[in-house]
């Protein structure tokens, strides 16, 4: 859903007619589940400018950072990989093991 409304954003500040289209086509599923993120995009078409609207936030470059990272999430779980690299997963047990000798150590000889 989230990338429907990114592509819908970018419409909207390009053509308004088409941005409307795709609205009625693909985000008309979604306004009733999540009507608050779909009312906020649709929103933006009120503006003649909707970089300069209160609804900027929805162009900024941190939203797609944000896809970006929903979406080798959600490609992860649906592959069955582990979402972290697993030289960060094999430090981490590592560490893990590291400060239980430590702790078993320090009990076995004081």
């Amino acid at each position: 859903m989230e990338l429907r409304i990114q592509e819908f954003l970018t419409l909207s500040c390009s053509n308004k007619m088409k941005a409307i289209a795709y609205a009625k086509k693909w985000l008309k599923p979604y306004a009733i589940s999540n009507s608050s993120t779909v009312s906020q995009a649709m929103a933006t078409l009120a503006f003649p400018d909707p970089l300069n609207s209160p609804y900027s936030y929805l162009f900024s470059n941190e939203r797609w950072d944000n896809l970006i990272l929903q979406f080798k999430e959600d490609s992860s779980i649906l592959y069955g990989l582990p979402v972290s690299a697993m030289l960060t997963v094999d430090f981490q047990a590592g560490l893990s093991v590291l400060k239980t000798e430590l702790v078993i150590f320090i009990f076995i000889y004081y």
